[in-house]
């Protein structure tokens, strides 16, 4: 009990502030990732002009708040409660991304996309979602803040706003028809490289595919297959394909470890992508 007692008097956490009341004492610089999302309705209500000044200060560049440990979807669905802070929060994720050049993102909008995430009581669809936003404003080259949904007549979308409400809000959900159409992504691909007569410098080096893997089906022959040799018969090399499974569903593997040029990942973190934009794919 005296142990306890020296560390509690020893000690100064968030939460002693908070329930001491002594929200002018809290730092927000300092204040962890999780209880920034977890107290952030708090932190406006009781230190309305403190926190409003620090959330601005993130925004502009001038400070940083911590984030790091939370996962995109979770800062996404934050919104809801609190735009000011989740944009904040957004705003402070490291940037996994510092190597990436021209990587597509494909989020899978499907109907199964609806369930949610294996122990969790979260939508994959919302992973989906925030994790393709992520990879789109973090990339670099051609398609930086481009994305690409499963149709059957799928399209690049280019990420509108500078902030992840604004972001949110003008994504183009007209084009979310419940297809997994793999095949139509690729050939949309193709047809913009072949139409446009572009360098092989800016088809996409690497299509990250954010999905349940529940696609389309080519008959007997594997979507995979059917990629390269789409690639092939136009004397191109295929970029790295990027399973990104979102859901714990074993039902539909879309490749193997014997394919040269693919990657399976299961998983909500970005930071996932560090080690493999790093080349480190024997890690995965």
């Amino acid at each position: 009990k005296t142990y306890r007692q020296l560390l509690v008097n020893l000690s100064s956490t968030v939460e002693q502030q908070i329930c001491a009341k002594k929200w002018s004492n809290v730092n927000y610089k300092s204040v962890p990732s999780r209880a920034n999302k977890l107290y952030a309705n708090a932190f406006l209500a009781h230190d309305t002009e403190r926190r409003q000044a620090f959330l601005a200060k993130v925004m502009t560049g001038e400070t940083k708040m911590n984030s790091g440990q939370l996962y995109p979807h979770e800062i996404v669905n934050s919104l809801r409660s609190n735009r000011d802070a989740a944009d904040a929060m957004w705003k402070s994720l490291p940037n996994y991304m510092s190597n990436a050049v021209n990587v597509l993102p494909v989020i899978d909008t499907s109907a199964s996309m609806g369930s949610t995430a294996g122990g969790t009581t979260v939508s994959c669809l919302s992973i989906a979602v925030a994790l393709g936003i992520y990879f789109s404003e973090h990339n670099t080259g051609s398609y930086k803040d481009v994305w690409c949904n499963f149709s059957d007549s799928p399209s690049f979308y280019k990420l509108q706003g500078t902030t992840l409400s604004q972001r949110i809000k003008n994504l183009d959900y007209d084009n979310w028809d419940c297809s997994t159409n793999l095949q139509a992504v690729f050939d949309l691909i193709l047809q913009v490289y072949t139409n446009n007569k572009e360098s092989i410098d800016n088809l996409p080096k690497m299509v990250l595919i954010v999905s349940d893997m529940e696609f389309n089906s080519c008959g007997r022959t594997r979507n995979l297959d059917v990629i390269k040799a789409k690639y092939h018969a136009l004397g191109l090399t295929p970029p790295t394909i990027v399973f990104w499974r979102v859901d714990v569903k074993s039902a539909q593997q879309p490749a193997t470890f014997l394919d040269d040029g693919t990657v399976l990942i299961n998983g909500f973190s970005p930071a996932i992508l560090k080690e493999l934009l790093a080349g480190n794919i024997e890690n995965f």
